[in-house]
């Protein structure tokens, strides 16, 4: 349920009231989906995959963020 929880967030309103902001106004920023994992049921693969996900992204000059546990 997280993934989806946390896109709906959009759903509420861009504005933050903590950052007094809309951040998606000021940064550049998009949900490119989650994480392709070859297996769910491989500990060390997931994390394997997770690497590569995101240091194809570093190599792009992309800051990837992450939320979630």
């Amino acid at each position: 349920m997280g993934p989806k929880a946390v896109r709906q967030v959009e759903r509420v309103g861009p504005y933050n009231r903590v950052l007094k902001a809309a951040p998606s106004t000021v940064l550049r920023v998009a949900d490119i989906g989650d994480v392709p994992m070859r297996s769910r049921f491989d500990l060390e693969g997931c994390h394997a995959d997770i690497e590569e996900f995101f240091g194809s992204l570093a190599a792009s000059d992309l800051v990837p963020l992450a939320v979630g546990r």
